[in-house]
């Protein structure tokens, strides 16, 4: 056989998908998103790079396209998912359920139509728009315009409202709490106006900037400029700052933290100069970026088939390097 028809052999080839050693077993493959996931040396084996891999033995490591009404369920993930696809959709695949299933709001109460509704999923899938519907009965059922001082109650959403507006006023709506009623941060304190300032609903509502300000004795109540390597910790906010600057940075300043204090992410490791790069203040300071580096483990990313050429440019491109085969082998 010439060099040209050789060639021409080569050419006519089918365009086929090259891709990086596959470190799965027998009986498993690669997971569908490989990102930011790790083996456990540097070196590629299947044993390292076990976490690249999906268990083709068990529901979680299967496509299944479940039939009408069901759902592939995550409960039976590590289920054995059977030979082929008709068992797979029987093992790994559960019925969805219905909005009789679902937990309607206080002052809701489930659609008439909830028996033949339904749900994505799980009980837990089953939406409150897609379910429920008011309950004109209850509070919650209702939009009511209380009186001045008072506010519609969450908390009586269940409450029976009564037949009218007027008696939903009196069933729904309670007196709004005022300022006394705040909880101020650490190193703040309540205004002295704090019994005569409404807050817009229950205590939950009494905002700090409407009802606190900066207790100026406590720590959390100034503005500490701390000597170089500490910071103004909001953990001592509540200590008894001092009588002058002085005072007040020994009482509220701390020394920051180490990069040997950071917790790296999976896969990360502290940098080898860690125990002499400082936070910005406490551990939780310590950011990623500064303290910590790739651990040098093999990624599963690299696993990643090539970019894949769609079917029918596959099919076109066999067939124009097919024809031009056959007009070199001429």
């Amino acid at each position: 056989m010439n060099a040209k028809k050789i060639v021409a052999l080569l050419i006519a080839m089918p365009v086929g998908v090259f891709s990086t050693t596959d470190p799965c077993t027998t009986g498993w493959k690669l997971k569908a998103a490989l990102t930011n996931l790790k083996c456990t040396s540097a070196t590629k084996s299947a044993t390292a790079c076990k976490t690249c891999c999906d268990d083709k033995t068990k529901c979680a490591g299967n496509t299944v396209t479940c039939a009408s009404g069901k759902y592939l369920d995550t409960a039976k993930a590590g289920m054995a998912g059977g030979a082929d696809d008709a068992a797979r959709k029987t093992a790994c695949c559960t019925d969805m359920a219905t909005c009789t299933n679902a937990v309607c709001a206080a002052g809701m109460k489930k659609k008439t139509s909830a028996a033949a509704t339904k749900c994505t999923s799980n009980a837990a899938s089953c939406s409150s728009s897609t379910c429920c519907e008011n309950d004109t009965t209850k509070c919650g059922g209702n939009t009511v315009a209380c009186g001045a001082g008072k506010y519609q109650d969450l908390a009586k959403a269940g409450t029976a409202g009564g037949a009218d507006d007027a008696a939903r006023k009196i069933a729904c709506c309670t007196n709004m709490a005022t300022c006394t009623n705040a909880v101020c941060a650490t190193g703040m304190k309540k205004k002295t106006s704090a019994a005569a300032t409404k807050c817009t609903s229950n205590a939950a509502s009494c905002s700090q900037s409407t009802c606190c300000e900066k207790d100026t004795t406590k720590c959390g109540g100034n503005t500490v400029t701390c000597a170089s390597g500490k910071y103004q910790d909001s953990g001592k906010a509540g200590m008894a700052g001092g009588a002058d600057a002085a005072a007040m940075k020994t009482a509220c300043c701390t020394d920051m933290a180490t990069c040997t204090n950071a917790v790296c992410a999976a896969g990360m490791k502290k940098k080898t100069s860690a125990a002499a790069t400082k936070c910005t203040s406490n551990a939780a300071s310590c950011s990623q970026s500064t303290c910590c580096e790739d651990d040098g483990m093999a990624t599963c990313a690299a696993f990643a088939p090539a970019s894949v050429t769609s079917g029918a440019q596959k099919m076109a491109m066999n067939l124009v390097f097919a024809a031009v085969g056959v007009a070199l082998w001429k």
